[in-house]
């Protein structure tokens, strides 16, 4: 993974703060498991602002329809169209603004069907804790 741009976390973190009380807008989401994998697929509609959590491992992404504008904790940021697929480096965190109604799917090894087992597995709470978890792996 690249580095990450303290200033456009920063940006992220502090917009996700702002919109934890958003209600106007909601995500509908579904979830499917397949041996070994989980897919987590939400439709977030056009206008909404999404943060998303922080992953422990890389993920596939596929995004099925809609259009969003992306960016990244480690600066980048995309016009992405549907028809997409990328893979998310771990430890980085998106935030989007929704331009047309966007339905997006993340793919995660487990071995469980239960979701709050899956989320304590896939999600990190924070990037230091991110660091630390990296840290105590060497």
């Amino acid at each position: 993974m690249g580095g990450i741009c303290i200033s456009t976390m920063k940006q992220i973190n502090d917009l996700a703060a702002v919109l934890e009380n958003q209600l106007d807008l909601e995500a509908v989401t579904t979830h499917m498991f397949a041996h070994n994998l989980y897919c987590r697929t939400a439709t977030y509609p056009a206008g909404m602002i999404v943060v998303g959590k922080i992953h422990r491992h890389s993920c596939i992404n596929f995004i099925q329809e809609g259009e969003m504008i992306l960016v990244m904790t480690d600066g980048t940021r995309k016009h992405i169209v549907a028809p997409c697929v990328f893979v998310s480096a771990p430890g980085l965190q998106k935030a989007a603004y929704i331009i047309k109604t966007v339905t997006m799917s993340n793919v995660h090894a487990t071995d469980t069907q239960d979701l709050e087992e899956i989320e304590k597995a896939v999600i990190v709470e924070s990037y230091d804790a991110w660091l630390l978890e990296q840290q105590e792996d060497t």
